[in-house]
């Protein structure tokens, strides 16, 4: 199980779907609890760590310092990543964070 699914996510990152979400959208997501989002946007940074880890040490580590630095450095990315949501509502919510992870710390293809 485990194996398949990190092939899921790494099928995800290598080869990306087109940004704009038919059925869940960033608007969704700004519709929940800023605890809720709060929750996925740090389990999605925190995939993306996981699987750069594997793949990009040095991006991995990027991924650590931009977000999971210090509490403070986490709520600040988190209301970055709300204000990018906000003006991408119509993108999926995965496609956001990541566009955000990659505008710090490259891109996790090379």
């Amino acid at each position: 199980l485990m194996i398949s699914t990190l092939l899921i996510v790494l099928s995800i990152a290598f080869y990306p779907q087109k940004g704009i979400a038919v059925c869940f959208t960033a608007s969704e997501i700004l519709g929940w609890s800023k605890n809720a989002q709060n929750a996925l946007f740090q389990n999605s940074v925190g995939m993306i760590g996981i699987v750069a880890a594997q793949m990009k040490p040095k991006f991995a580590r990027c991924v650590d310092e931009w977000y999971f630095a210090s509490p403070t450095l986490e709520d600040q990315r988190n209301d970055q990543i709300r204000a990018m949501m906000g003006k991408h509502a119509g993108f999926h919510p995965q496609a956001i964070i990541l566009a955000l992870v990659q505008k710090a710390c490259g891109s996790l293809k090379d």
